[in-house]
């Protein structure tokens, strides 16, 4: 009876969430299989400030260099949109979707964009370091095209 009436609650609560575009959730079970945890997973990871970082660039619309739809929302960007895939720590198992990160150049310019994909490091052959960035973060950074590419940078969660 318990294992259906917590079937029954995170159906209800996945139904709501499925219209919530930031609504995240998270099931946990104890290692004693009696404890269900139903919450947010915003909530769960780390606040980061001032993290050092290697800013990448990526092409987040279909055909680019990101390969396919963002990890977030399986969706497609277009590339005048401020946002970013993060290394799989930094992306936290998607518990930073959709949430702001502030970047800061070198140069001192800084740009907000949102995190909608995951730069696998198993996979993608990411570093662990990487904040990949669309051409809008660039330009909000006013960095020169001609030095597009590679740069270091400090991140922190908004």
């Amino acid at each position: 009876m318990k294992h259906y009436c917590i079937s029954i609650a995170l159906a209800v609560l996945l139904a709501f969430c499925s219209s919530q575009a930031a609504c995240r959730i998270v099931y946990e079970k104890s290692a004693a299989n009696s404890t269900v945890v139903i919450g947010d997973a915003a909530a769960k990871f780390a606040r980061i400030s001032n993290a050092k970082a290697e800013l990448t660039i990526n092409g987040f619309q279909k055909g680019e260099s990101g390969g396919g739809p963002a990890e977030c929302d399986g969706k497609f960007h277009p590339d005048d949109t401020l946002v970013v895939a993060l290394s799989t720590p930094w992306y936290a198992h998607g518990q930073r979707c959709f949430r702001s990160i502030t970047i800061q150049g070198p140069n001192g310019n800084s740009a907000t964009a949102r995190v909608v994909d995951e730069c696998d490091v198993a996979h993608a052959g990411c570093k662990p370091d990487i904040v990949d960035a669309s051409q809008a973060v660039w330009e909000a950074l006013k960095v020169p095209h001609n030095q597009w590419g590679l740069m270091s940078v400090t991140w922190s969660d908004d």
